[in-house]
């Protein structure tokens, strides 16, 4: 079964950001942007969880796909949770 919200064309939305979760053959599991087909979106690596249990932001996010970035353009992280 497939899910989904209804919007009235009149409601103005905003860009999708499509994520995938892909793993490799290490085990270590990245978290990444997609295109619709599912393909990796050029600089669209956020971080990966490394089966050590290391979490490792990606530098050079691209800047256009809307997350809040630090100076080497990694994905800034909410410590306060």
């Amino acid at each position: 079964m497939k899910l989904k919200v209804y919007q009235s064309k009149a409601v103005e939305s905003e860009p999708i950001v499509r994520l995938a979760l892909r793993e490799d053959d290490n085990g270590d599991i990245t978290l990444m942007v997609v295109n619709e087909q599912g393909k990796r979106k050029y600089c669209g690596d956020l971080l990966t969880i490394a089966s050590d249990g290391f979490i490792k932001r990606h530098i050079a996010v691209d800047p256009d796909l809307g997350f809040q970035l630090d100076n080497n353009e990694r994905v800034l992280l909410d410590t306060e949770v």
